[in-house]
């Protein structure tokens, strides 16, 4: 009962993927409802642009709306979303009764993760 358990564990690490802020409207009236317009930084914004709230993400005082007819200046891609690393761990103990009957015994697994912003 005391030997021959087996510890199994996964290390996952992953970095957050970028993403583009866009607007929910089309200022440029350029007729391309598809795609939407990215808005323009904000030149009066200070501070942390990264919030890391689930509920607000990122601080969207950052950003203005662009001048109608033009587009904006915010750079695809300009913003990060969280990073998540993770940890599954296994235990699991088999039992030989004879050559061809076992029986494996695995407890409940656990799993430990973080989001990273």
């Amino acid at each position: 009962m005391i030997g021959d358990w087996q510890l199994s564990g996964i290390e996952t690490v992953q970095t957050g993927l970028p993403f583009t802020p866009q607007l929910s409207y089309n200022p440029s009236n350029d007729g391309d409802g598809r795609n939407p317009v990215r808005p323009s930084l904000n030149p009066n914004f200070t501070g942390q642009m990264i919030l890391g709230d689930p509920n607000k993400y990122f601080d969207p005082a950052a950003f203005i709306a662009p001048l109608a007819g033009t587009y904006g200046n915010a750079p695809r891609n300009s913003l990060e979303g969280p990073g998540l690393v993770e940890t599954d761990f296994s235990l699991a103990k088999e039992f030989l009764f004879t050559e061809r009957l076992n029986l494996q015994f695995r407890p409940n697994s656990s799993t430990f993760s973080t989001t990273q912003t």
